[in-house]
Parts: C-alpha cells; structure tokens; sequence
C-alpha cells in the first residue's frame, strides 16, 4: 500500500498506534527502514510493535488474551470498521501460534486493502492527513507526547475516505498542537529487566487447567512462549 518509506512509516503509525508520528520516532523508524533489507522487516517490524505505548494501548486486550480484540483494533484504526470475522480469526490466530507480530499483521491487512477502494482511500487519507500533522509538529518545534496522543487520535478516527477529511483534520492541527503537553504521565513505564546472571526458583501456583506459574528464589529458569501475546507480569 505504502510506496515510499515515509510513507510506510506514517502507514504503521496509524494502523499500529492509530495517531501521526512523532518527528523524533519518524525519524528514527526512517531511518531503521532504510538501512533494513527490504525482503525482511521482520526486526524492525516486531522492535516498532514492543514499546510501552503497546501496553498503554492494547493492555486490556493483551490481560484478557483477547487476540481477536487486538487484530479489530487495527481494522477501526485503518479503516473506521470492524473486520469481517473470518479475517480477524485468521489473523489472531497467526498472532497466538507465533507466526506473525502484531505490526506484521498491521502491515500485511493495509497492503491487502484492494486499490482504489473505501479501505484502501480511508487509509491513505488517514496517512496523508497525519503527515500534516507530523509535519506541523516539526515545524513548530512543538511537544508531542504519549499524554498528547489520545487527542489527535481522536480526531484521526474522523478522516474518511472522503478527501475533504484531510483538510479538515489539517485545519485543527494549529489548535491541537497548542494544547500539546509534551508529558508522558499515563505511559506504563516498561516491566524492570533482571541484571545478566540473576536466577530464579521455579515455584508453580497453577490451578486446574491454568496456564500461569511464579518464579521466585534463586534457580535459573528458562520461558518460552507459545503465543506472541503471552506475558510476564507481576514483576517487583
């Protein structure tokens, strides 16, 4: 869908966190893109989908293993709909047997958007409206932070595949900038990470049918997961 590098970057913004870039991550997603082979993003691709935003976002989805909830959101994030059932099954099963990330998934629902159509047209006006704003920011040296977002979200849910939508997205950007924080006071902070050599005891608390166990002590201990959205929570 995407056919320049600025424009796919812009494209993950708004499929995978549903609001225009940030100059700085801009920047810096450019950048990883086009040192990256282009036959295989898949690093870049799952680095973009883990950050602390992710949490913010998708944690009610992720504490109830809801898969299917997280593929939907990208559906109403690109194109203001739900997705037909048998793609979001499709999709959040390749999402818990590890097949794809999140971001992959993003990445391959917008690219399968059929030319021309009201997908597709409402995903490159969401693209082009949040350049504007990207761009403004920018110029305006103006603050753009986790706490700013929700806003302009917001406000990026309105664009359509009617093209006048990005001009009026474009003619709030002054105002919304205005009232930008630049703070980042509800992003979870991410989880503490274990100094290298620090082990553990693996103690298991599972009831009947749980999938669930504690780690405590002084014993190596090894986690793999089976599923993308699996987690380790609880951690102090």
């Amino acid at each position: 869908m995407a056919t320049t590098i600025d424009d796919k970057v812009q494209q993950l913004y708004v499929s995978y966190y549903g609001r225009p870039a940030d100059p700085a991550g801009f920047d810096y997603w450019e950048s990883r893109f086009t040192d990256a082979d282009p036959d295989d993003l898949q690093q870049e691709l799952d680095s973009f989908g883990t950050s602390a935003e992710y949490l913010a976002l998708f944690g009610e989805y992720l504490a109830a293993g809801d898969s299917e909830g997280l593929v939907n959101a990208l559906y109403n994030q690109m194109f203001n709909r739900d997705g037909d059932a048998a793609g979001v099954e499709f999709y959040a099963s390749r999402l818990e047997d590890g097949t794809y990330a999140l971001a992959e998934i993003a990445l391959i629902i917008a690219n399968g958007a059929p030319a021309g159509g009201t997908d597709d047209t409402t995903l490159k006006n969401k693209i082009a409206a949040a350049q504007t704003y990207t761009d403004d920011v920018r110029e305006a040296d103006a603050p753009y932070a986790f706490d700013d977002f929700a806003a302009t979200a917001e406000r990026l849910q309105e664009v359509t595949n009617d093209e006048s939508t990005i001009a009026t997205f474009e003619a709030g950007n002054a105002d919304d900038i205005a009232d930008n924080t630049g703070t980042d006071e509800g992003l979870m902070p991410p989880p503490p990470v274990p100094a290298p050599g620090t082990t553990f005891e693996i103690v298991t608390e599972a009831a009947a049918d749980a999938d669930s166990m504690r780690i405590t002590g002084d014993q190596t201990a090894r986690i793999d997961f089976t599923s993308r959205t699996d987690q380790v929570t609880g951690l102090d």
